[in-house]
């Protein structure tokens, strides 16, 4: 298993119900929109990295800001995710 898949898992792990409990109440409300486990293969991967990046910024300060840039790139995510789905 390679570094990038250990990575991977930690995102996804740090996504979950339980790890989010070690976050402010607005930052968590945000990341769990982060998850990806529910979408197919190939939205997973689009969706995948836009969830480390938000993991990463979590983990560096907890206030105001923090939430805000979570939001806008969860628009991003959510418009990255709805143009890679097939027509």
């Amino acid at each position: 298993m390679s570094d990038a898949d250990d990575t991977r898992r930690e995102w996804h792990e740090e996504l979950s119900l339980a790890a989010l409990g070690r976050y402010h109440p607005s930052i968590a409300e945000v990341l769990r929109w982060f998850r990806y486990d529910h979408l197919p293969p190939g939205l997973q991967q689009v969706s995948r990295d836009f969830a480390g990046l938000a993991v990463l910024t979590a983990s560096r300060s907890q206030n105001a800001e923090t939430t805000v840039a979570l939001r806008k790139l969860l628009e991003s995510k959510d418009a990255a995710v709805r143009a890679s789905v097939p027509e």
